[in-house]
């Protein structure tokens, strides 16, 4: 990690199983029969879509803000206070909140944790090793409903419909309030004396006092109208009339009528959204070989073979009922076994210039998932170029195909180079990069090495520049 994922020309033989077997027998590094003992673990953290940062600021200013102005709506309600301002705060926060969590969806979270050993014996003519590694891929993302964002704005649309109408209602109650009509009256009274309909009566609804009134009794009945678009006023008038048959005008209400029955688009009681999980559980144990080539000295051939045991992982659960525990359901796992061959190439071009290349997973295959696509496991090759001299080691990976990753996470194909410093004996500093040429994403990787002739031990972080992907490895080895 701390050269930024580079190691095909430049790996130590303890690594060699991880980037390439050839360089268990690089001529760069002492062969002399020894032993080493490998350990290393790692994790990583992606999240394309600031999928985190979002839901917290949501959960801290949005949702806390909604909580508050919902709470104030009932206690006016109950109060008899409750304005149409009010409800329509809510109903705009409602669609604020829904349209940040429509923004969610298709917004991935994955994370990757991997922890192996390896031990190997390297002598001047064949080096083995041998390894394990169990490593755990698995991402997530929400998928928003269509119809659920249908319905909850239809819901929103009916509140605010039901606000327009009480609205309306309290601006024509104030208004015949506030209306003097003694002038209509004495309007009224004048022409009955004369035993005519003058022009001003008969065009009653210019007079300034009707003519507000007639506008408030228009608009309101325009409120009437479009509130009939969300609920069955006639059928609800029926049932109120019904109902009160034969009850004084103090007994009237509508106590025994579930309004929800009359509307036209139900309040949603269950959601389709839902959270989907996609990765693999791999264990993998691996027997590696190396040589120099005896009609090319310069040249290192290395084979590892490896037994691969893969737990597809897939499932999908809704966003009202969500259980961590179903990830170790049997029904969401599919096992399966492979075995594959990896061949790697390590040239010294000088004393300080040498070139690898690997060729992963000759066997290429697809295994069954028991929700979403298939895991598939393509061939992959890289090809890389080092120097070393003294205390200063550079290298340069290059991906030569395509790989299709784990865990809804984009396609990859990296461009990636290091330099590790040594500062002093079995002291280390490295510095690496990592360059995605399919997405155009960058990740910075530091790291350090401590350690003498016989033990050592590496940490290296990594962050990406768009602060969407962390990463903290360690490894430790023994040579004896």
């Amino acid at each position: 990690m701390a050269l930024g994922g580079a190691g095909t020309a430049s790996a130590r033989p303890n690594e060699a199983g991880i980037f390439n077997p050839a360089l268990l027998a690089s001529a760069k590094f002492d062969r002399n029969p020894g032993y080493f003992l490998h350990a290393n673990a790692g994790v990583r953290l992606l999240d394309r879509n600031n999928f985190i940062d979002r839901v917290e600021a949501l959960s801290e200013s949005g949702e806390l803000e909604f909580d508050s102005n919902l709470g104030s709506m009932h206690d006016l309600f109950a109060d008899g206070n409750l304005q149409p301002d009010d409800i329509r705060k809510v109903t705009g926060q409602s669609r604020d909140l829904l349209n940040e969590l429509e923004s969610l969806s298709d917004a991935p979270l994955r994370t990757a944790a991997s922890a192996g050993f390896s031990f190997g014996k390297q002598t001047d003519r064949w080096s083995f090793a041998s390894g394990y590694r169990r490593y755990l891929v698995v991402g997530a993302q929400v998928k928003i409903s269509p119809l659920d964002v249908q319905r909850l704005n239809q819901m929103f649309d009916t509140v605010d419909a039901v606000a327009n109408v009480l609205e309306g209602s309290q601006s024509l109650d104030r208004l015949l309030r506030e209306t003097d009509f003694d002038d209509v009256i004495s309007l009224i009274e004048r022409d009955v004396d004369a035993g005519e309909i003058s022009d001003e009566l008969r065009n009653y609804q210019d007079i300034p006092s009707v003519s507000a009134v007639i506008k408030a009794i228009e608009e309101l009945r325009f409120d009437v109208e479009s509130l009939d678009e969300y609920i069955d006023l006639e059928g609800l008038l029926n049932a109120a009339v019904a109902q009160n048959q034969g009850r004084s005008l103090e007994e009237l209400g509508l106590d025994g009528i579930e309004i929800r029955d009359y509307l036209r688009y139900q309040i949603p009681e269950e959601f389709h959204s839902a959270v989907e999980f996609s990765g693999a559980e791999v264990e993998e144990f691996a027997l590696s070989a190396a040589t120099d080539l005896a009609f090319a000295p310069d040249w290192s051939l290395g084979v590892t073979l490896k037994q691969q045991w893969i737990e597809a992982i897939g499932f999908s659960q809704s966003i009202q009922n969500i259980d961590f525990d179903a990830f170790l359901d049997d029904s969401n796992r599919r096992s399966h076994s492979r075995a594959n061959i990896d061949i790697g190439l390590d040239y010294d071009i000088n004393p300080y210039w040498n070139m690898g290349i690997v060729v992963k997973n000759l066997i290429p295959f697809e295994v069954e998932a028991p929700y979403g696509k298939g895991i598939v496991i393509n061939t992959i090759a890289r090809a890389a170029v080092a120097y070393q001299r003294k205390d200063i080691t550079w290298t340069l990976d290059y991906d030569l195909t395509r790989n299709e990753p784990l865990g809804f996470d984009p396609d990859k194909q990296y461009i990636a180079t290091g330099v590790d410093w040594r500062i002093f004996a079995g002291n280390h500093l490295r510095l690496g990069y990592r360059y995605n040429l399919v997405d155009e994403t960058g990740t910075p990787s530091l790291g350090m090495a401590f350690g003498g002739e016989t033990f050592f031990a590496d940490f290296a972080v990594t962050a990406s520049d768009r602060n969407d992907e962390y990463g903290l490895a360690l490894q430790t080895g023994l040579h004896f």
